[in-house]
């Protein structure tokens, strides 16, 4: 925080100071810590050169390349370092828990699925109920085409271990550009919205569509 405050005062000699500190503890190849340090050095000095291009010059390592930084290996990182996203996912899982009570098929529509990291837990739950579902569905919405083939053919494969009758849908489009006949919702379906992570994006479109 102390760099981010050296930064919005524009103090040089502050910011290298910091980024100098924060250098020691940093290892692309290291800890999960060590690993988001890197990644946050990389992203301060990149803010950095774009306010003194004149000045400063980075150029990004080797080992932080786009290979190795990619959403999928950032979100695993972030899942390992903090215990948000497990906190929200295990609160939303017991929302919908009670959701599915009794329920013989039910729906999952995931706005934002990414590695669907967030299904497993609920998963082992359905299925060590007295009476689990019949059907289990998840709709995934993503922009590659290839990250939810591998979303849902994981799934797959873990509620297949668990016996647990399941069905991955694929919607490959932006969030914004959705519609109501992609998602192939069903009759005597007990259908849930999951967008935590999304809904600050569609609480924005509806504001200034508003205007």
């Amino acid at each position: 925080m102390a760099c981010v405050e050296e930064i919005g005062s524009k103090n040089i000699a502050g910011i290298n100071h910091f980024i100098a500190k924060l250098g020691d503890l940093a290892s692309p190849r290291g800890s999960p810590i060590s690993r988001l340090i890197a990644y946050f050095i990389e992203a301060l000095g990149l803010r950095v050169t774009r306010l003194w291009p004149n000045i400063f010059h980075i150029t990004t390592p080797r080992e932080l390349d786009r290979a190795d930084d990619d959403g999928g290996n950032a979100l695993r990182l972030l899942n390992q370092v903090s215990p948000i996203p497990k906190f929200i996912h295990f609160t939303s899982n017991e929302i919908l828990l009670r959701a599915f009570e009794g329920k013989d098929r039910v729906h999952i529509i995931d706005f934002d699925v990414k590695e669907g990291l967030q299904w497993p837990s609920l998963f082992q739950s359905l299925a060590s109920r007295t009476n689990p579902p019949s059907h289990v569905r998840i709709t995934g919405v993503g922009e590659s085409k290839q990250d939810l083939i591998e979303t849902g053919e994981r799934l797959s494969g873990f509620a297949g271990a668990l016996n647990l009758p399941f069905e991955f849908h694929a919607v490959v489009d932006r969030l914004e550009d959705v519609r109501l006949w992609m998602l192939h919702v069903k009759e005597r379906e007990t259908v849930a919205v999951n967008c935590i992570f999304q809904l600050h994006k569609t609480l924005y479109d509806c504001f200034w569509r508003s205007f």
